[in-house]
């Protein structure tokens, strides 16, 4: 599908705007910025749409991805005030990128479902990576990941050369095992054991949930989304008590919330 008239006007304008931004008529604010300075703004514009996708509101997803898509234009234009590349380069070369991981769609390589397609990317990718064959399939997972997500991405790329559970219930076994080790460790009272062994733990989760085809992330961000909900109707109660709550009052409420919610 080409882009209608309208989208590369918009595109073109979007670009002109942002240049004018940055140019000496422009804003003092934007004219000051440099790649590492606007680091934070990805960052921050990165979660808030994510934050409007799992809300499911459409005014709000609208407002993100044209937030976040802005910050991807302007730091096209500061690479470019900084004579490192044309912003015309970094879409020729993620044209040619997308067209050479997608073989079976530009190419004669076929892929029958999503599983096919992923392990036909991470081959392609794992080629271009290892041309001067110094190079690890986990290169280029961003250490700025998320632990769980981090994790995920791992097991993803060890399982694209076959080092992988064939099914989820060998990875809850060894979750199992793991968690037998993490009680040894507690019971020896070993903090850098514990420590270890939580990792393991969580580690290994996180393959369960991979293998059942959950994001760890997601599930996680939903149950303390979950906590914060239930915990709030806890405050409301304690807000009008005449006297601190106890545990055990605060055990009950929290029930009680529990099966109003179920």
């Amino acid at each position: 599908m080409t882009p209608t008239n309208d989208e590369t006007r918009l595109f073109a304008e979007l670009i002109a705007l942002t240049r004018t931004l940055r140019s000496p008529e422009g804003c003092p604010w934007d004219r000051a910025q440099d790649l590492q300075s606007m680091r934070k703004y990805v960052m921050e514009e990165a979660y808030e749409l994510l934050e409007a996708i799992d809300s499911g509101d459409r005014a709000q997803l609208l407002e993100e991805l044209g937030d976040l898509f802005f910050i991807v234009l302007f730091l096209l234009v500061l690479a470019d005030d900084g004579d490192l590349f044309r912003p015309s380069e970094v879409l020729v070369n993620t044209i040619a990128k997308m067209k050479r991981r997608h073989p079976h769609v530009f190419a004669s390589a076929e892929a029958d479902n999503e599983q096919d397609a992923f392990l036909s990317w991470e081959s392609v990718k794992r080629k271009e990576k290892w041309k001067d064959a110094k190079g690890s399939i986990l290169d280029g997972i961003p250490r700025t990941l998320p632990a769980l997500t981090k994790a995920r991405r791992i097991q993803e790329r060890v399982s694209a050369v076959g080092f992988d559970w064939k099914e989820a219930g060998g990875a809850l076994r060894k979750l199992e095992e793991e968690m037998e080790e993490f009680k040894a460790a507690l019971e020896e009272q070993s903090s850098a054991g514990t420590h270890a062994e939580i990792g393991d733990v969580l580690f290994s989760l996180v393959n369960v949930a991979r293998l059942l085809g959950k994001d760890p992330e997601a599930a996680l961000e939903q149950t303390n989304a979950k906590f914060r909900r239930r915990f709030s109707e806890i405050e409301k109660h304690m807000a009008e008590s005449p006297h601190p709550l106890s545990l055990e009052e605060m055990d009950r409420l929290w029930d009680e919330v529990k099966r109003k919610e179920e």
